[in-house]
């Protein structure tokens, strides 16, 4: 199952039901605007918060890809510097994201499906955003 971005991913066997029942209620015609949209968006939070122990201060935030992710933290949160952990192609992408939205974006980089060696990483004082790619997509919660 995915959460909170798009596949390609496995989904549990309820989806179908759930996606029948959304276009039957017209969910997806619904503004975002709305008191009805803001009741579905409070209670996912409060599933999602229940269901991954979320603490009351983190905010959960919804994207529509790992893309806007990547681009949203280091617009967000990346003056000049960013510090990215690599290890395939996931966070390779994230560390080329920085480079193309013109960040000095430095990597430390291991093999495909290595770990990293915390005592070997050396991240630059000047670094705003450290950027760890983990990928969940095996993680299984039903």
């Amino acid at each position: 199952m995915n959460f909170l971005t798009p596949g390609p991913s496995q989904l549990y066997f309820t989806v179908e039901d759930h996606i029948k029942r959304a276009l039957k209620e017209n969910i997806c015609a619904i503004s975002h605007r709305s008191k009805a949209f803001q009741q579905i968006i409070s209670h996912t939070i409060s599933q999602i918060r229940e269901l991954m122990s979320v603490p009351e201060n983190y905010y959960i935030v919804f994207t529509a890809s790992a893309t806007e992710i990547w681009e949203r933290s280091i617009q967000s949160l990346v003056g000049e510097h960013s510090f990215h952990l690599v290890n395939g192609s996931f966070s390779q992408k994230y560390h080329e994201t920085a480079v193309l939205l013109k960040k000095n974006a430095q990597k430390y980089e291991v093999a495909l499906g290595k770990g990293f060696e915390i005592s070997e990483i050396h991240i630059p004082s000047e670094t705003e955003l450290i950027c760890l790619t983990h990928n969940v997509s095996r993680i299984r919660f039903f």
